[in-house]
């Protein structure tokens, strides 16, 4: 499987749930730090999570992992993502790097794609999961 880039996908609806999800209250001070800032919004009802990211400062990856279960939507809704890798671990390896991808793109993630993004300081994006977070779902796995 491969990562889906779909040009100018960014809704009103979707600005709207960034501003209210990073409203809250980081619940992990590890979510915030010189690379990122990342409020999360869990909806234990309907089993999904949330996330709003403000990006700090350029040069440092966000990602070097993928999710065995979760697939994540990734709506940019300022800024660009200057590189994105990815790569299924399952097989040979193979990365598939992308690069400027501007404000407004839609990245959806399926299980088993290994992902880091690079973004321009001040990029905001907003990141919709079909699942909770759930750590044993998360496997690290380095590409930059």
């Amino acid at each position: 499987m491969k990562a889906l880039i779909v040009p100018d996908m960014v809704t009103d609806r979707v600005k709207k749930d960034y501003q209210r999800i990073f409203q809250i209250p980081l619940a992990n001070p590890k979510m915030d730090d010189d690379r990122r800032s990342i409020h999360e919004e869990d909806d234990e009802a309907a089993g999904t999570s949330t996330q709003a990211f403000l990006v700090k400062m350029n040069g440092l990856p966000l990602g070097n992992h993928f999710h065995t279960k979760k697939i994540e939507m990734f709506y940019i809704l300022e800024g660009e993502v200057e590189h994105l890798i990815t790569a299924d671990p399952a097989s040979s390896n193979t990365t598939n790097d992308r690069a400027n991808i501007p404000a407004g793109s839609l990245i959806v993630m399926p299980p088993g794609v290994a992902h880091t993004f690079f973004l321009t300081p001040g990029s905001r994006m907003i990141c919709y999961a079909s699942e909770r977070f759930d750590p044993d779902d998360m496997v690290a796995y380095k590409l930059a």
